[in-house]
């Protein structure tokens, strides 16, 4: 598994911007960075990063917005959902799918493989390996 690293200033390319910014009344329970991948955990309604399982069923392989900026442990969340474009790394293949990651460490961040838990594709890469386009979050 290869993780698609962020690059320093990723955010939005402006191009497809997304249908809409969530997170009225939901709050972080912990360190969330710009374009991680986050769910909303069930036992206690807050924002976590998203990790890839090989169980479908567990809660974190669920995508349900990447973050729309850096947010600390108890402030409050936003997020973009829909389909959207925005330069996230460096160098990745135009055209690869990209999928949630799996393993310690890699919380919210996006990988070129698939695991069991969570086979469906977040984004692909586009125009130089530098952006990334979600699939309808």
């Amino acid at each position: 598994m290869a993780i698609v690293a962020k690059i320093a200033g990723a955010g939005l390319s402006g191009v497809i911007t997304p249908n809409q910014v969530c997170g009225a009344g939901l709050v972080c329970g912990e360190a969330v960075k710009r374009l991680d991948a986050c769910y909303v955990k069930q036992s206690d309604g807050k924002v976590y990063r998203s990790i890839a399982t090989a169980t479908a069923s567990d809660e974190t392989n669920k995508v349900r917005f990447l973050a729309a900026d850096d947010f600390a442990a108890g402030e409050d969340f936003s997020g973009f959902l829909g389909s959207f474009e925005a330069l996230y790394c460096s160098g990745a293949t135009n055209g690869i799918n990209l999928f949630l990651a799996t393993g310690a460490n890699n919380e919210g961040k996006l990988a070129d493989n698939v695991t069991a838990g969570a086979p469906l594709p977040i984004a692909f890469v586009l125009k130089g390996g530098a952006y990334i386009r979600t699939t309808n979050l």
